[in-house]
């Protein structure tokens, strides 16, 4: 019963945080000049669908009949988990996920926590994912929301206008990994035996939607 109220705890925390940093972004966004016109409505509407869904699907949402946690059920959800950690870092040119990574590490020391967390956060992932498997499922989710509440420490200093506010306040900005959060979040209701294909299909698009930002910046296209 504690570690389920643990557990119920650490999700709603995770949930206002997301909701106040995706909120936040949103605002930072419309007020600024530097992205093309179509950028911040359409930017403003996929974090507010987005950040509803989840909540709704977490929350308020019961499924007749929820998925069976059939091995390709978790592997699926454990591998998507692992993927949104390469496609969140498209955005730095999927540092640290390069044979480079050792020079780049020397270009960028403000970044080293930023790698960490990604890289790290990608290795712990799939750890936590064998445990898992190995039918330590309860530890495994659980620590599975301590590591999101860790990629949301400051850790991104590029200046760009989604980091432009944290970065003058707090040094980083917490933005990068929101979208990981928001994944571990529906994950976290999959192994809790409450998703639905739904859930899967926002997982998903979680990871594109994050490789497309990341392309549209490498590209020029966004900003």
């Amino acid at each position: 019963m504690k570690h389920h109220t643990a557990l119920q705890v650490g999700l709603l925390l995770l949930t206002a945080l997301v909701i106040g940093l995706g909120i936040k972004g949103a605002f930072d966004v419309a007020h600024s000049r530097a992205f093309p016109a179509w950028f911040p409505p359409a930017f403003g509407f996929g974090v507010e669908a987005i950040l509803f869904i989840t909540v709704y699907l977490v929350f308020f949402y019961q499924e007749q009949k929820p998925l069976r946690l059939t091995r390709g059920v978790v592997g699926l959800t454990w591998g998507l988990l692992v993927l949104s950690f390469v496609c969140t870092t498209s955005v730095h040119d999927f540092y640290p996920f390069r044979l480079d990574v050792q020079d780049a590490w020397q270009w960028w020391p403000s970044l080293h926590l930023n790698f960490l967390l990604a890289g790290g956060g990608l290795v712990i992932t799939a750890v936590l994912a064998v445990a898992y498997m190995r039918g330590h499922r309860a530890a495994a989710v659980f620590l599975l929301v301590a590591l999101a509440l860790l990629l949301l420490l400051p850790n991104d200093d590029c200046h760009n206008p989604f980091n432009a506010w944290w970065i003058e306040h707090l040094g980083a900005s917490p933005l990068m990994y929101v979208p990981n959060v928001i994944a571990i979040i529906l994950a976290v209701d999959v192994f809790r035996g409450k998703g639905s294909r739904f859930h899967l299909w926002m997982l998903v698009g979680i990871c594109v939607a994050t490789l497309l930002l990341g392309l549209g910046h490498r590209t020029k296209i966004i900003w």
